[in-house]
């Protein structure tokens, strides 16, 4: 086959540290915000490069789902590099806009919450 399998050990292998490294994003991020939310805009936590680290492998991630095969609803395995890269970027597509609209939500939010919080004397 000329893609990744997707049982392969290789691709459990990616699974598991996706896994680990969500983890350690949920564990993290609250406490960044919990802890550093007033700090000054270029303020440096000590987590940078991990974060750098994280968000790099899972840009990797996201990049490798386009060569790792898959089965269809049938059962049969699909190792077209064409038939997965575009059932892929099907599902991309979709997650891409949803990210988009809960992204725009979540700036908006933020602005409205930090327009607020200086009127009240937090």
């Amino acid at each position: 086959s000329k893609l990744i399998h997707p049982f392969s050990i290789f691709t459990i292998a990616k699974h598991a540290l996706s896994s680990i490294l969500t983890v350690y994003a949920f564990v993290e991020t609250p406490v960044i915000i919990a802890f550093y939310w007033n700090q000054d805009s270029c303020f440096k936590p000590k987590t940078a490069e991990m974060d750098l680290c994280l968000e790099t492998s899972f840009i990797l991630e996201i990049i490798l789902q386009f060569f790792t095969g898959y089965y269809d609803n049938s059962g049969l395995y699909i190792d077209s590099l064409p038939s997965v890269a575009k059932t892929v970027g099907m599902v991309m597509k979709g997650l891409v806009l949803g990210e988009l609209s809960f992204s725009i939500s979540d700036k908006a939010s933020c602005l409205i919450l930090l327009h607020l919080l200086p009127s009240h004397g937090w």
